[in-house]
């Protein structure tokens, strides 16, 4: 990793509107528990991206797997959900709603988690894992 984040700088001092560089060494920075690094070239990544859904999932799952953060990955989950919304989304994904659909369980919002695995089941990318989560959420729901 140290390796490749020398790289990415470089790309970056050649080029400082270089988008994908910023989202690469955020990941690379993350991977090193570099976490305050990650989150600003995250800010910078996703301000450069055509696809900047894609740096606001990870700044979101980061907050949310590696800096205990659940409300503040609910905001930068919400922002991707958002853009991936905008029709014409370079490389439109469904992953944000499932990861949205996770964060806002770990803050306890059954009702808004529900609503993005409904959504998420409606494509095949997400379909089975969406659907799995309503199903375990059923039967939990069921034993209360």
């Amino acid at each position: 990793f140290p390796e490749a984040l020398i790289e990415f700088q470089t790309a970056i001092d050649m080029n400082p509107e270089y988008g994908e560089a910023w989202y690469s060494r955020a990941n690379t920075l993350k991977e090193l528990g570099r976490l305050a690094e990650a989150e600003q070239s995250y800010f910078k990544a996703r301000t450069l991206m055509p696809d900047s859904w894609r740096a606001d999932l990870m700044l979101g799952l980061m907050y949310l797997t590696r800096m205990e953060r659940p409300v503040d990955a609910v905001a930068a989950i919400r922002s991707s959900v958002a853009k991936v919304e905008i029709p014409g989304t370079p490389f439109f994904s469904s992953r944000p709603y499932l990861m949205l659909a996770g964060a806002l369980d770990e803050t306890g919002d059954e009702k808004g988690c529900r609503e993005m695995l409904q959504k998420a089941a409606r494509y095949p990318e997400t379909r089975e894992e969406a659907l799995l989560h309503l199903r375990e959420m059923d039967a939990e729901s069921g034993k209360k």
